[in-house]
């Protein structure tokens, strides 16, 4: 079983498993690889497939890891494939993003073209200490922002 990945059970079905505190050490290392630095001062964070409260919170310890040496910084999180995060998980953001090392000049999501995850970033930035982010369609555009918010 590979957890939060898509997987066939044993009927060929296609689902997804969410990563859990149960999840083997490989599997969370592998999870972990889905921080890391674009380039420079700009770290992405692509959030799994069918993520958890437990998923999030070992992004994000990966995040901060990365991050520490940073004076500033800027997080690119995509969530292009993403689905609508229910209540636990939307907490489980909010209250990470709250608590963002200091030194971030910018946040830059990547949604593709999906309305309901706009209006979820916009509402879970709403209340978060961090004003300046924006939301973008294509990493290419995100980077851009990046760029300007960094001027």
């Amino acid at each position: 079983m590979i957890y939060g990945k898509n997987i066939f059970n044993e009927e060929n079905k296609f689902e997804q498993v969410s990563y859990a505190k149960n999840s083997p050490g490989e599997v969370i290392e592998d999870l972990k690889r889905n921080v890391f630095v674009v380039y420079k001062d700009v770290v992405c964070y692509k959030e799994v497939l069918n993520p958890s409260p437990f998923s999030v919170n070992i992004l994000f310890d990966e995040f901060e890891r990365i991050v520490r040496p940073f004076d500033t910084y800027a997080m690119l999180i995509d969530v292009s494939n993403a689905k609508r995060p229910d209540a636990k998980l939307r907490i489980a953001i909010g209250a990470r993003m709250s608590r963002l090392p200091q030194g971030i000049f910018h946040c830059a999501y990547v949604t593709g073209k999906k309305p309901i995850i706009n209006t979820a970033i916009r509402f879970l930035m709403f209340r978060s200490p961090l004003k300046n982010f924006s939301i973008s369609s294509t990493i290419e555009v995100a980077i851009k922002k990046i760029e300007n918010a960094r001027r």
